[in-house]
């Protein structure tokens, strides 16, 4: 019974249970859709069926089903609901007009699928280490809160000059809750600050080379958002778009700023004559072997075949680096958490020794 319900709340982002489209929801979405179909039903017959299994998603799939039955195609229904994306709309009617509607809802379902795979694998990565840093912050905090004025009452009343880093740790200790106040504080300001800002080109610019540069995290970060472009770029041409349009979509449906801007400059450069390899190598954010396979595609016209193989590489990369970074998380903070205990024990430790060594 333990068992299940852990199992019922790991998998509960991936039910309908909000009326939100989030990545989750829009992976079971198009999976059904793509399997009910395949089993040879009508897309509006699959909208009400999945209308009737999700009271929370009730609204939006009466509402497509009503769009459907009044002459729509799914495509413009998805579009007129505001709960999906252009690229997403835009890549339904490319499925609609090809006669590959099943193969683009199973594209899309997988698309999904490896978004949401990345952000599992993460959290499940990084999990461990932020429990440790919250354990860590509560001892110190212990510490310095109780433990440290207790051995501070026993120091007045020996008397005696007390060694630098003793003072040091019961100054700290004074200020203890203070310092809690603030950091708390700064970090409800930062965060507003974000959502405020987060929109502001002078903002998120800067931020997002930030992220870049941070050590392992930087590189999973970048992978991961290559990893969905290159699986957006392979999707759409391979349903003959053309570059144009296709870089169009996926930079309407790229979550990060510095992708989602090279591929406006891109998109410019095309027009002016440039090749797509040539406009990316001026984006730091795309390494030169992306590049290099890219310009070898371009000649022999295998662009879609190119992204598909990148994606799977970026996909396989970012399962190690994220091994990795859990495997150097876990004892760092250890480390760290050792090395502030230690130096707090020793400062309180240290003067009774002096203490011992006086009366001897």
């Amino acid at each position: 019974m333990k068992k299940n319900k852990q199992l019922s709340w790991y998998q509960k982002d991936i039910r309908f249970s909000s009326n939100k489209m989030n990545a989750s929801k829009k992976e079971v979405f198009y999976s059904e859709l793509f399997t009910l179909m395949d089993a040879g039903l009508s897309i509006y017959s699959v909208l009400l069926l999945l209308a009737k299994q999700s009271p929370k998603q009730n609204n939006l799939f009466v509402d497509l089903s009503d769009q459907l039955l009044n002459g729509s195609t799914l495509s413009q229904a998805m579009r007129n609901s505001e709960q999906f994306t252009a690229y997403e709309y835009f890549t339904v009617q490319i499925g609609e007009d090809s006669g590959n509607l099943k193969i683009v809802l199973n594209d899309l379902a997988l698309y999904y699928k490896e978004m949401v795979s990345q952000r599992r694998s993460l959290i499940s990565t990084l999990s461990y280490p932020i429990i440790l840093i919250f354990t860590a912050f509560l001892t110190v905090f212990f510490m310095l809160k109780f433990l440290v004025p207790m051995f501070e009452d026993v120091f007045k009343r020996f008397g005696g000059e007390l060694p630098e880093v003793t003072k040091l740790v019961i100054s700290f200790s004074h200020n203890v809750v203070w310092v809690f106040y603030l950091f708390v504080f700064f970090f409800l300001v930062a965060y507003v600050f974000y959502k405020n800002f987060k929109n502001k080109d002078w903002f998120i610019s800067p931020w997002s080379h930030f992220l870049l540069k941070i050590p392992i995290v930087g590189e999973l970060i970048r992978k991961t958002h290559l990893s969905r472009m290159c699986h957006s770029m392979s999707l759409l041409l391979s349903a003959n778009l053309s570059l144009e349009k296709t870089l169009v979509l996926v930079e309407k449906m790229s979550f990060f700023y510095l992708i989602k801007k090279s591929l406006q400059e891109v998109k410019e450069n095309l027009i002016q004559g440039s090749s797509l390899s040539q406009s990316l190598s001026k984006f730091s954010i795309y390494d030169s072997k992306m590049v290099s396979l890219i310009e070898v595609a371009e000649r022999s016209n295998q662009l879609s075949f190119i992204f598909k193989k990148l994606n799977q590489q970026y996909e396989s990369e970012l399962s190690h680096q994220s091994k990795l970074l859990g495997i150097i998380l876990e004892p760092a903070v250890i480390l760290i958490l050792g090395l502030i205990v230690a130096l707090i024990l020793v400062a309180m430790y240290l003067p009774m020794f002096n203490l011992s060594s006086s009366f001897i």
